[in-house]
């Protein structure tokens, strides 16, 4: 990952957001795999309510992140902690999948070339969004008891 500028903060709207930039070549390789990840995940016919409104938030982002990728170009991505929580998982379970079964495919494997730095980068500001959002929680409840 371009690590040129990332980092968390609170929106107007007090959700934690998180910013990062990545190559076009790490976009595709992220819309790709969570996309893969989300059709694997949800092809059940059984589904809740909450893995419908979980699927539809994945899509949402990487319909985000695909639209980025179109121009061709690297790009810095702006999302909630909780999209990028969706994304992340997608990516690991994505990458596990393909660790398990022993073998990748030709296409498979740039993809995962690609993707094995942006996990590492991607979890560690995952890590860092909840830190902010728990330690703000604490200082609201300090400062109003």
């Amino acid at each position: 990952m371009h690590t040129l500028d990332t980092g968390t903060w609170t929106g107007a709207d007090g959700v934690r957001r998180v910013h990062f930039a990545l190559s076009h070549a790490q976009l595709a390789a992220t819309v790709g795999a969570a996309g893969t990840a989300c059709r694997e995940r949800y092809r059940d016919d059984a589904m809740t309510v909450d893995d419908v409104l979980a699927m539809r938030q994945l899509l949402s982002v990487v319909d985000h992140l695909d639209a980025l990728a179109a121009t061709g170009l690297g790009a810095t991505v702006d999302l909630s902690a909780g999209a990028l929580a969706l994304v992340h998982d997608a990516l690991v379970a994505w990458t596990d999948a393909r660790e398990e079964r022993g073998w990748m495919r030709e296409d498979e494997r740039d993809v995962h070339r690609a993707l094995v730095p942006v996990l590492r980068d991607l979890g560690d500001l995952r890590a860092e969004a909840i830190r902010a959002a728990l330690e703000a929680s604490a200082d609201a409840v300090l400062s109003a008891g």
